[in-house]
């Protein structure tokens, strides 16, 4: 099961993330309607609530981990779902399908990093996930913890964010390069 941050206002990402879902098989999932802010604050504070919203969820339900992903989800081929969670680790706090910024050594992130288009919330890391106080980007605030927790990343990275207009910047963003930049290993790219 899958649970995607989708504000129903996007049509535009709904049918992308439905042919997404139907070229890997993903037939369980959950969407969760999300308001879009009007400054680039409120977008942020109701981008972390929503983030929230599904972790509380899976902490109220006593899941051992939920796996959470946001609707710009673009997968990298065919397969690269499974991949992911085949190549699940055994210890983790979150595992993340990719991240756009930050070091990683031994698929394990070691800096602040950006992104939640994909991960994984391990049970142990909910408490800590829902206190965390996100001013700005949720997943830079979360990462920033990189030395007290377990933040693991799929190898090779499995997803992208597509090019829609984003709603965290209200613009179109390039975030490909991005991950050649930063010599991201990418499932079935390189």
């Amino acid at each position: 099961m899958i649970h995607v941050l989708h504000p129903s206002s996007r049509v535009d990402r709904y049918q992308l993330l439905m042919t997404q879902f139907a070229e890997q098989g993903i037939t369980e999932y959950t969407l969760w309607d999300n308001k879009i802010g009007e400054s680039m604050r409120d977008r942020r504070a109701l981008i972390a609530s929503g983030h929230k919203k599904i972790v509380q969820f899976a902490k109220d339900n006593n899941l051992p981990k939920i796996i959470i992903a946001e609707n710009d989800l673009s997968f990298f081929g065919p397969g690269a779902w499974q991949y992911y969670l085949d190549h699940t680790p055994d210890d983790y706090d979150m595992y993340f399908g990719m991240i756009y910024d930050g070091h990683i050594e031994n698929n394990r992130v070691m800096s602040k990093a950006s992104g939640f288009t994909l991960y994984t919330i391990h049970e142990r890391f909910y408490d800590a996930f829902l206190g965390c106080n996100a001013t700005g980007h949720i997943d830079i605030a979360i990462t920033s913890q990189h030395a007290q927790y377990k933040f693991m990343v799929c190898d090779p990275m499995i997803c992208e964010q597509n090019d829609t207009q984003s709603d965290n910047f209200m613009g179109k963003l390039d975030l490909r390069q991005r991950l050649l930049d930063n010599n991201r290993k990418l499932f079935n790219l390189n």
